[in-house]
Formats: structure tokens, C-alpha cells, sequence
């Protein structure tokens, strides 16, 4: 039972002592990511789930669930800005982000005609992996806020932002775990194709809680309804990603390196 809190404490601090069981991965992970990094992805996650400890399962507290839950997104976009804008630092990166942002959600636009199945998510993918989890998020928050101008703005706007932001940050520890393999492209183009059904649980999220009774049957009727859009998201991320992932990540790494000081 208390594994899990012995591998995230052993993570931030890794004199802690861990099971000779304890997976590879996981000390990998705690040997080359930073503990900033792993401080601020668990701090979200624990934040994300506290409503449903305060409130799920109270048919009389709906609203104030709803209210809860809104207020834990806006929080955690809120810190994943600040955080991204101390971490960013150089104008140049500022302005390949913004470059970034703002083509993947023109080309967003175009592929509306056709239900998930867009470049966006490889676009942020790439960013992350290569400019690291600030750039990541900024970038998945620039294609939403831009591009939904069009599309329309929502409830959904703020799952959309996790969702996509969360596609750019998470993608930077997945590169300093496999950077230099032989499987380095093939993860991350599988990493590309589990977003797909990722993003969906995430935007689900807002359907489920402002336009059905939240409950855990209805998340389920929510999610069964989306999973042939989820399939479609999933297929165009591998199929960006195994087409031009390495390119566009090799290419983003060219104008890293023209710059010493923007290594992220």
C-alpha cells in the first residue's frame, strides 16, 4: 500500500531506500528528471483529485462539486503559466513558442472538417520534447486559446488546455528517460497514440460535469460515446508523429543549438 508514496518520495529524494522489486523505470525517472519537475506533477495531481474526496457522491452538492472542480482546473492552469513564464526566460524561445502555438492551431482550423483527427497534439508533442515542459504547456494553452476564436470558447476550454498542456510537459520526462535509445522515436510516437485516449478522458471531463449528472455511471456512458473520436485522435498522433516527429524534433533541436543559452 504506501509503494507509491515510497517511490514519489524516493524520486524528489533519492537517498531514500526502495524495494530491490521497485521497477527500472522508476529509478530511472528519479536519477535524470529534476526535482521541480516531479514536485509540480504530483502537487497537480493530488490538487486534481481533491473535489472528489470533498465532494463526489453528494447528489446535493453538485453544484458545489462543479464549483470545486472548476476551481482546482483554473488553479492549476493559473500555476502551470506562472511556472512555464519563470522557466522561460529567453526571447527567442518566447518567440519559437509563440510561432508554435500559433501554427498548430491555423492548422488546427482546417482539420475542424474532420472530427480528432489534426496535427495539434503532434505539434505540442514535438515542442515539449524538445524545448522542454514549460515551452510544452505554453504551446498546448497558445493552440487552444487561439484556435477556439474560431471554434468557439466553453467550458472546455480549460480541459482542453490540460489536456493539450499536459501533451507538451509530460512529453520533455519521456525524453530524458529514452534520449539516445534505439526506441526513442517509436515511445514516442506510442506516447503520441495513448494522448489520444488521454486527451479524451481529460475534455470528457467537462461534459460529464456541466452537462450530465456527475456520476461514475454517466462518466462511463460519456466515455464509451467518445471513444470512436478518442480511436481517431490516437491514429493521427501516430500518424504525425511516425511521418515527421523525428524531423520536426531534430529540426526544433537545430535551433536549440544555434543557441547555447536557450538548452532547456
Amino acid at each position: 500500500m504506501c509503494l507509491p508514496f515510497l517511490i514519489v518520495g524516493w524520486i524528489i529524494h533519492p537517498k531514500l531506500s526502495l524495494p530491490p522489486s521497485t521497477p527500472y523505470l522508476v529509478k530511472t525517472l528519479g536519477k535524470r528528471l529534476s526535482k521541480g519537475i516531479i514536485s509540480l506533477f504530483v502537487a497537480a495531481f493530488v490538487f486534481f483529485l481533491t473535489p472528489f474526496f470533498l465532494f463526489y457522491g453528494e447528489i446535493s452538492s453538485v453544484l458545489k462539486f462543479q464549483v470545486a472542480f472548476t476551481a482546482a482546473i483554473l488553479a492549476l492552469i493559473a500555476g502551470f503559466l506562472a511556472w512555464s513564464g519563470r522557466e522561460i526566460k529567453n526571447v527567442k524561445v518566447l518567440a519559437l513558442v509563440s510561432v508554435l502555438g500559433s501554427l498548430s492551431a491555423a492548422l488546427r482550423l482546417p482539420f475542424a472538417a474532420l472530427p480528432s483527427f489534426q496535427p495539434c497534439t503532434f505539434i505540442i508533442i514535438c515542442a515539449g520534447y524538445a524545448l522542454g515542459p514549460a515551452a510544452g504547456f505554453l504551446v498546448g494553452t497558445l493552440t487552444v486559446v487561439i484556435s477556439n476564436l474560431a471554434l468557439g470558447h466553453g467550458p472546455w476550454t480549460i480541459y482542453q488546455i490540460m489536456g493539450w498542456g499536459l501533451a507538451g510537459a509530460l512529453a520533455w520526462p519521456l525524453r530524458k528517460v529514452l534520449e539516445g535509445s534505439r526506441w526513442e522515436w517509436a515511445a514516442l510516437t506510442l506516447y503520441g497514440g495513448l494522448w489520444g485516449y488521454v486527451y479524451g478522458v481529460i475534455t470528457n471531463l467537462s461534459f460529464w460535469l456541466y452537462f450530465m449528472q456527475p456520476t461514475l455511471e454517466a462518466f462511463l456512458i460519456a466515455e464509451a460515446a467518445s471513444i470512436w473520436f478518442d480511436t481517431v485522435h490516437a491514429i493521427s498522433n501516430i500518424v504525425f508523429l511516425s511521418l515527421l516527429g523525428s524531423r520536426t524534433v531534430r529540426f526544433l533541436y537545430g535551433f536549440v543549438g544555434r543557441f547555447p543559452d536557450l538548452k532547456p
